[in-house]
């Protein structure tokens, strides 16, 4: 036995109710999607926050080894600068040994011209 449903649905409700689901769908697709792109702004505005903080580090470490560098400069100049010290006291001295060897040299010669007149 077949029964004949009455419930039919007219030509004019049709477009009405794909306009309507339409739209519900649209506002449930935004809402959706909103979260889902709010997690990605999250997730890639951490990525950035990582990266900077490892470019951070990176700098940091640069900066200590030119610090290193730095400071192993200054020593090196200090030392340098002793060394040029102690060098320029040495000549000073040679210098007056020198002198004195000359002037002593220079009286021997005169006392032996003058001590055979």
């Amino acid at each position: 036995m077949k029964t004949k449903s009455s419930a039919k649905v007219s030509a004019k409700w049709v477009p009405i109710f794909s306009i309507c689901f339409f739209f519900l769908g649209m506002m449930f697709t935004n809402k959706f999607w909103g979260h889902l792109e709010s997690d990605n702004q999250l997730i890639t505005q951490r990525r950035r926050e990582q990266e900077l903080q490892i470019i951070a580090e990176d700098c940091n470490s640069e900066k200590k080894k030119a610090g290193d560098q730095d400071k192993n400069v200054i020593k090196e100049v200090y030392k340098a600068h002793e060394s040029i010290q102690k060098l320029d006291k040495s000549i000073s001295m040679l210098q007056m040994e020198l002198s004195e060897s000359r002037s002593s040299g220079e009286r021997k010669k005169n006392e032996c011209v003058f001590g055979n007149v």
